[in-house]
């Protein structure tokens, strides 16, 4: 097991998260049900709702240093338990990262992503690793929920306050679905033509690609 999960799961199971209830209550945390503006400038981190399981997906952060996206359980609307985080992540934006997680995540829980800086090992501890500030002196986090019959690519393309770059059919055939125009061969193959009953679209992990409609799996088939 890596040594990143065995500090997770020893701090889940000490309850160390009470040593930052300090921190917490001197601060000046602002909620806003997952609705947090996606910023140009770091630091900024959105997550979508997901469905119930043992990982979490990030769906955009940003950083302006090394850092991670650490996952807590709701405590009467405020922070409680870490359950999980991300690994080490670079200073910059980073989209359709995985933060696993030390338990299962049941359906209708309320959860929060928090920005945490790294101390400078490479290894997330909570005693050291505190939560990254805005300008404004305030936590960065998001909170999400978990619900079974959510659909991610919809509250991907909906609860972005700066629409991602757009999708766009690209390669000579039309064959390619991307963020930018890609060249290819102008080799034609049969079912390209089937990709003219799909959709180009922002998927889950923040990613353009084919959003499967039945008219496209019937042509492929």
């Amino acid at each position: 097991m890596k040594k990143t999960s065995l500090v997770f799961i020893l701090f889940s199971i000490l309850g160390g998260i009470f040593a930052y209830q300090n921190f917490f209550l001197n601060k000046d945390i602002k909620t806003n049900d997952g609705l947090l503006p996606v910023k140009t400038e770091a630091n900024a981190i959105y997550v979508a709702d997901q469905k119930p399981g043992l990982f979490i997906t990030i769906n955009m952060i940003n950083l302006n240093k090394n850092g991670y996206a650490v996952i807590y359980e709701d405590n009467q609307g405020g922070f409680g338990r870490i359950i999980g985080g991300t690994k080490l992540l670079p200073k910059g934006e980073s989209m359709g990262i995985s933060a696993n997680l030390v338990r299962p995540v049941s359906d209708g829980e309320t959860l929060f992503a928090v920005i945490h800086e790294d101390s400078g090992d490479g290894i997330f501890s909570p005693n050291l690793d505190t939560p990254l500030l805005d300008d404004e002196g305030n936590i960065v986090f998001t909170i999400f929920y978990t619900d079974q019959d959510v659909s991610n690519i919809e509250n991907l393309k909906t609860k972005f306050d700066q629409p991602l770059k757009g999708c766009i059919v690209t390669g000579c055939s039309g064959q390619i679905c991307s963020d930018e125009e890609v060249i290819t061969t102008c080799e034609f193959l049969p079912e390209y033509s089937c990709y003219k009953t799909a959709r180009c679209e922002r998927q889950s992990d923040g990613q353009c690609g084919w959003t499967e409609t039945a008219e496209l799996k019937s042509c492929l088939n």
